[in-house]
């Protein structure tokens, strides 16, 4: 594993048994109760990434596993 490998929102969503939309509109919001990810904009375009190391210690913490 990566730590540092960037993770969209969708991928962190199945991760996190939740929705994008959840997950980016609580990044917009910063009311992660951790530190995930970062966002960017440039050029009328935007994303949101997340940091493979944190959603995995963030998941490690709830106990969630990858599916396999």
């Amino acid at each position: 594993m990566n730590p540092f490998e960037l993770v969209k929102p969708e991928q962190a969503a199945k991760e996190l048994n939740t929705s994008a939309d959840t997950i980016r509109s609580a990044m917009e919001q910063n009311t992660l109760p951790f530190p995930l990810g970062f966002y960017v904009s440039h050029d009328n375009r935007s994303a949101f990434f997340i940091y493979r190391g944190l959603l995995e210690q963030f998941l490690s913490l709830i106990h969630i596993s990858e599916p396999t």
